[in-house]
């Protein structure tokens, strides 16, 4: 995977396809475009899905009366943090458009319950959907894409790739802050345990994070680590929004090193003091008091359900409070190598996770 003791950038897809795209390849770069897009949509419409599973398990914990009083709260908040997603992207009329938008689309009316199993529905039955509309300028410049290639306008079609890029990035994190706006805005107005329960419901909810744990048995170190990688890239991770992640290889471990990962290492360099940390000292929070947000707590949720359905965490999360600083995901190849403090710090210890598998 890489150079043992050495540490290596990770070739992104943006950067696979740019190079093609620059080498006037364009077989392979049409081919190279396909997938790059297909497996982005497919990011997004499941980063949907997550938006509109948080009203639904808000609704089931809670009642109907406490999600309809939250939710457009939760939007009102919203709709700021995609002011300061605006201000990166100033003077870019489409990104504005598209920030303006999904600023439409994301109403009650289409975040109401039941409207994850309405998405689920029309995604099953190929009808067109919330995730169609917030997604129609990349729709737009695939085809461009497409065509440019197929007429050998490299030039063109490199200018087009960059536009095509921005709203990759843009419509990624218009989700992840509204993924995060829903805990954080339930943690301070109604509970810190609430948010965080609504968060972790949500994505024990979510297919694609049950199969990814089924998966997970049957990956090796080497395996998993390129996993993470590559979900790192479809987040839009490094201070490009490339997919840039450094892996770090010596014979005990992988590290996988994102500056920022690119979701919520983006949230907290952009909000900084806005984004709410947790109070206590949790499993969700590595013991860790006033320093993780809720949307990073995730995290821990992943290495506890590895230790449940494994024995162990498949990977560890190294999370820096300071997040002008890259944090780091450690893939032990033994798992008898994880140390016992990784598990302690989770509130479990090696020798009660010793009959798991």
């Amino acid at each position: 995977m890489v150079e043992k003791g050495h540490a290596n950038a990770y070739v992104s897809g943006y950067s696979n396809l740019m190079t093609l795209i620059l080498n006037q390849d364009a077989e392979r770069a049409a081919n190279a475009l396909t997938d790059y897009h297909s497996q982005r949509i497919e990011m997004f419409y499941s980063l949907l899905e997550m938006c509109l599973e948080l009203p639904q398990v808000l609704a089931a914990l809670q009642g109907s009366d406490l999600e309809r009083d939250t939710t457009p709260g939760v939007i009102a908040s919203f709709r700021e943090d995609l002011q300061l997603i605006a201000a990166e992207h100033e003077g870019c009329a489409e990104i504005r458009r598209t920030i303006e938008n999904a600023s439409a689309l994301f109403s009650y009316q289409n975040l109401k319950p039941p409207g994850a199993d309405a998405f689920r529905r029309a995604i099953v039955a190929g009808e067109s959907h919330l995730g169609d509309r917030l997604c129609r300028h990349l729709f737009e410049h695939f085809v461009s894409m497409q065509t440019m290639l197929k007429g050998n306008l490299f030039g063109n079609c490199k200018d087009e790739f960059e536009r095509y890029q921005r709203n990759i990035v843009v419509i990624h994190d218009i989700l992840i802050a509204f993924i995060s706006a829903y805990p954080t805005y339930i943690a301070a107005t109604v509970g810190e345990d609430l948010g965080q329960r609504v968060q972790n419901e949500a994505i024990k909810n979510f297919p694609g994070w049950q199969s990814m744990w089924e998966a997970a048995r049957n990956l090796s170190a080497a395996e998993w680590a390129a996993m993470l990688v590559n979900l790192l890239d479809l987040h839009c991770s490094g201070e490009m929004r490339n997919g840039e992640v450094t892996v770090v290889e010596d014979d005990e471990k992988i590290h996988v090193i994102m500056n920022p990962c690119g979701s919520g290492g983006v949230l907290r360099r952009r909000q900084h003091n806005k984004l709410i940390k947790l109070k206590s000292a949790t499993e969700f929070t590595w013991g860790r008091a006033n320093e993780v947000p809720v949307y990073c707590s995730h995290c821990a949720l992943n290495e506890l359900r590895s230790i449940q359905l494994l024995g162990y965490p498949k990977m560890t999360t190294e999370f820096n409070p300071d997040p002008d600083k890259p944090c780091n995901w450690i893939v032990y190849k033994d798992p008898e190598a994880v140390p016992e403090d990784v598990f302690l710090r989770m509130g479990q210890s090696t020798s009660d996770t010793d009959n798991q598998s």
